[in-house]
């Protein structure tokens, strides 16, 4: 599921520079730490950092002020949950589709539009063991476990372009998320999470982006 939809980001992406009108660039997303979504309901663990994630985007102008276009992005940070560390990563892809509403003099652009994607999460944690091969075959060999919950999303934005040359512009976006899971919280082996939990998801993003091409 993610990797088609990162191909999918991939190929709209570069199609978006066959227009004559199109952009793409690095982007910085910041995912607040009230919005990271865990497992651990039924601990004292309380996420107050936020995680900064790292990605790219690009559209292309088809009719009308509406473009097409790609946005994805990936990051990880290290929490403690009951004195264990643990690893949450982030991925996220998604189709988008917008229109440029307010156009003051080719420099300040007002956005809006609607995605759709995956979005997914994955919490790991080392295990401590031995290398040998007889640790790995009576189970008690290191490495690593972990849970991972997969969303479907539906992802409505706005965004701010600052434009400092034809083909040169900052762009501030701010993204709301509704998600969608399947089957929730499971486990590397494929066993689901005995863990109460909701199938939905609300939560939001803020991203800058450095394009070119336009």
């Amino acid at each position: 599921m993610k990797k088609l939809f990162l191909f999918l980001i991939l190929t709209v992406t570069i199609i978006s520079f066959s227009f004559n009108f199109g952009a793409g660039g690095s982007k910085i997303v910041y995912i607040p730490g009230v919005q990271i979504i865990s497992p651990f309901t039924d601990t004292n663990f309380k996420i107050d950092d936020g995680v900064l994630c790292f990605g790219g985007e690009g559209h292309g102008g088809i009719f009308n002020d509406f473009y097409i276009g790609g946005d994805g992005f990936t990051g990880k940070k290290d929490f403690t949950v009951s004195g264990t560390s643990l690893t949450f990563s982030f991925e996220y892809g998604t189709f988008d589709i917008g229109r440029n509403l307010i156009n003051i003099f080719d420099t300040i652009v007002l956005d809006a539009g609607f995605g759709i994607g995956t979005y997914s999460i994955r919490i790991s944690r080392n295990l401590l063991g031995g290398d040998t091969i007889n640790d790995f075959l009576t189970g008690h060999s290191s490495g690593v476990s972990s849970m991972k919950i997969d969303y479907y999303i539906a992802s409505p934005y706005t965004s701010l372009y600052l434009h400092f040359t034809d083909f040169f512009a900052l762009n501030v976006k701010a993204r709301y998320i509704f998600g969608y899971t399947e089957n929730g919280w499971i486990y590397s082996n494929g066993n689901k999470v005995d863990v109460d939990e909701s199938n939905y998801l609300n939560t939001y993003n803020l991203g800058v982006s450095l394009l070119f091409g336009y």
